[in-house]
């Protein structure tokens, strides 16, 4: 599964259901770890739409909140700038579809 750490004020954006989509930039790195995680999945495996689950964590510390989400990845440009995208940039767009299980959240668990 995919981990990607985040900020506490996004993490705890998306953990209240206010920012819908995270950004990754449009870079090798990224690419590569997204089209793994897509291979990997077995229930990716012929989509259109690549539907996948994402692990979020506070920052790097092991013992930081995490949440599972389920999310749509798309390429685009643009994005939300409240959620932290610059409009004119390209970027792997998780467009979050739900949350499976939050742990470690100050502000409880869904």
């Amino acid at each position: 599964m995919l981990t990607l750490p985040i900020k506490q004020e996004w993490f705890d954006m998306i953990c209240r259901g206010e920012k819908r989509e995270e950004y990754r930039e449009a870079t090798e790195y990224y690419q590569t770890r997204i089209n793994s995680t897509i291979a990997a999945d077995p229930n990716c495996k012929g989509q259109a739409y690549k539907i996948f689950p994402v692990k979020i964590r506070a920052g790097y510390n092991s013992k930081a909140p995490t949440a599972i989400l389920r999310v749509h990845c798309i390429f685009g440009k643009g994005g939300v700038r409240e959620w932290g995208a610059d409009p004119d940039k390209y970027y792997y767009i998780l467009q979050i579809l739900h949350i499976e299980s939050i742990e470690n959240w100050k502000g409880g668990n869904v």
